[in-house]
Parts: structure tokens; C-alpha cells; sequence
């Protein structure tokens, strides 16, 4: 079903649109031959193929590991060694079936299509390996042919093949210094991401260097994200040896109770 709302969100000084939508092509029509089309990768791109390694399975882990006591650093880090481990063996499938031949398209006319991922610099072959499996590659045409890793105070940012990998870093701020450390100014920047903050990070950062932005809070995978189901992800970790798919993992669950 196609839907598609437009909320205005503040930022830096002035009102910058934000769009609501669950299809992937909508953006299409703020797209020109200036514009800078990027797209976060979890959850808008592509997902886990199951429960066990989902963003929300991230998330989920993480706050568990806050309740039972550990700070905020060492419940991140170990949710996301355990994340890591877990990508090394998930597949991922698109959000949308037609979003790899969307990106395709719009990079066989000339535009230019970038990653921005809150994924850590250290799971870039992994994400590579996932990414070539859905069919996307965001090197043709690239907007900087070689790697740039960046060191900020709280975790290193790194910009390899097309993809902009970020970690906990705020997106917009990492997406501005990488635009000065290549010296390059899109004329506008239109975004695509699951998480409304990660949309109003940008659009701040965009209005602050003086570049058009256009905003899409997109929402193809958030019945994915509601109907997450903590016992049915521990039954795939208990089976990690072969992860095993929603429906087998729930029906052993029906089955045990």
C-alpha cells in the first residue's frame, strides 16, 4: 500500500519538510541529475533475512543488557560483538524486492546513490558481502573513488565502496565532514532512513553547510519492527549453529509450551 504524509520537523533556525512513506521509489521525484540520493542500509535497504540479527534484535539485546546493570558503553559493546557475530552468518533480504533494481536504475541514468549506515567500520566486508547478495553496489557512479577512514572523539567513521559507515555517531554530523574532507557540496541531498532521528540529524546538518535537503522517514519494515518476538530470536541464537527461520523457530516454541 502506498503511504505517504508530510511532517515539518525544526531544524537549525527553520522549518525543513520531512515525508513519511513505505515505498522506496517515492522519493523519485525530488531527484535530478544534482542530486545525492542516500540511503541508510538496515531496515531501509535491506534486512535480516529473520528475527535473530535485525536491527530491532540490536536493540532488543541492548536494552536487556542495560537492565541487567551494565553502563551504556559496555552494554553497546557487547551487543554489538554478539551483532557482529550474527552477520557473519545471516543472509539479508531487500525490504522491498524492487528497491536493488530502483538503486540500479537511477545509477544507470547518472545519479549519484551513497550509504549512510549507523553500521561500525568493522563489519564493511561483511555488509559488502550482503550488500553484492540483494544486488546493490554503490560504487557506479561513486561520489569519492577512494576510502576515507575519519576519527571522531567518540568512534571512527569510515567511507569505503560507496558506503559511508558511521557507527553511533550522529549521521548528519559525520555526512558534513565527510562532504569537507572531499570537498564536495551536492546541490541538494535527498535521505532516506527507518529512524525519524537520523532524518532530522541530516536536515540539520544539510541546512547548517548550505545544501537542499529532502527528508523520507521510511516505514516499508516497521510491522517487522512491531511484531518482533524476543523468544523466537533466543531460539535461533540457541540454534546459531544454523540459524533457524521465523516460522521454525516459532513453531519449536508452540511445540515446548
Amino acid at each position: 500500500m502506498r503511504l505517504m504524509v508530510v511532517f515539518w520537523v525544526w531544524s537549525a533556525c527553520s522549518l525543513a519538510a520531512v515525508h513519511r512513506t513505505d515505498v522506496m521509489l517515492e522519493p523519485v521525484g525530488a531527484i535530478d541529475g544534482d542530486s545525492l540520493l542516500v540511503v541508510d542500509l538496515d531496515n531501509t535497504v535491506f534486512e535480516s533475512a529473520q528475527m535473530l540479527g535485525s536491527a530491532q534484535w540490536f536493540e532488543y539485546l541492548l536494552g536487556t543488557l542495560k537492565k541487567n546493570g551494565l553502563s551504556a558503553r559496555e552494554a553497546y559493546q557487547q551487543a554489538l560483538h554478539q551483532w557482529v557475530q550474527i552477520q557473519n552468518a545471516t543472509e539479508v533480504r531487500p525490504v522491498e524486492a524492487s528497491t536493488p533494481n530502483f538503486l540500479r536504475g537511477l545509477q544507470t541514468m547518472g545519479i549519484r546513490v551513497m550509504a549512510l549506515s549507523a553500521r561500525p567500520p568493522e563489519v564493511a566486508r561483511r555488509t559488502f558481502e550482503q550488500l553484492a547478495n540483494v544486488g546493490v553496489d554503490f560504487t557506479r557512479p561513486s561520489v569519492f573513488a577512494k576510502d576515507l577512514p575519519m576519527a571522531f572523539k567518540r568512534a571512527d567513521a569510515l567511507y569505503t565502496q560507496g558506503v559511508l559507515f558511521a557507527d553511533r555517531l550522529d549521521k548528519g554530523g559525520v555526512l558534513a565532514a565527510f562532504f569537507d574532507r572531499i570537498q564536495y557540496r551536492p546541490k541538494r541531498v535527498v535521505y532516506v532512513d527507518d529512524q525519524l532521528q537520523n532524518v532530522e540529524s541530516v536536515a540539520r546538518a544539510m541546512k547548517k553547510i548550505g545544501v537542499v535537503f529532502e527528508g523520507y522517514r521510511y516505514g516499508a519494515a516497521d510491522i517487522r519492527v512491531k511484531t518482533f518476538d524476543p523468544e523466537v530470536a533466543e531460539l535461533q541464537m540457541r540454534y546459531y549453529g544454523k540459524i533457524l527461520s521465523d516460522d521454525a523457530a516459532t513453531q519449536i516454541r508452540m511445540l515446548a509450551e
